[in-house]
């Protein structure tokens, strides 16, 4: 299939089988990335490409909560270099590892992730989030007993 808009061709198979399943990394730097691409839209450019760093993919997925630090270099080089390989994004210069290494995420990063799995991503990392802090005030309120 071809979208003229944002200049992506792309392939969907009608019969939701054969599908390339990620690993839970791959799958929140996917948000991430869907994130910082969305951020970087609402901002008006010409260019249709989002170019940010490693670094700031990470803060945003800690500021979200997907994170709770930074993963280790070999999580984050594994699940950029699962998403470079599927034209996700590319890697401007330098390592993945790196934190000043530059990406550029690409329009087909809307047809990967739709609004829709976005928004069924945030329900669930903000019920995450709300059972750790419930777990965190038993936890508590045990302890004062």
């Amino acid at each position: 299939m071809k979208d003229s808009n944002y200049e992506v061709i792309y392939i969907e198979n009608e019969y939701e089988y054969n599908k390339k399943r990620l690993d839970k990394n791959t799958t929140i730097f996917l948000y991430g990335l869907r994130l910082k691409f969305d951020e970087d839209r609402e901002s008006v450019k010409l260019n249709t490409d989002t170019i940010v760093s490693v670094s700031d993919i990470i803060k945003t997925l800690i500021d979200v909560g997907a994170f709770n630090k930074k993963p280790s270099d070999m999580d984050i080089k594994t699940a950029l270099s699962n998403l470079a390989k599927f034209n996700i994004i590319q890697k401007v210069d330098g390592k993945f590892e790196d934190p000043e290494t530059k990406i550029i995420i690409f329009p087909s990063i809307l047809f990967a992730v739709t609004n829709e799995k976005i928004t069924a991503l945030s329900q669930t990392i903000s019920i995450l989030e709300e059972n750790v802090e419930d777990d965190e005030n038993e936890e508590e309120e045990d302890s004062e007993e």
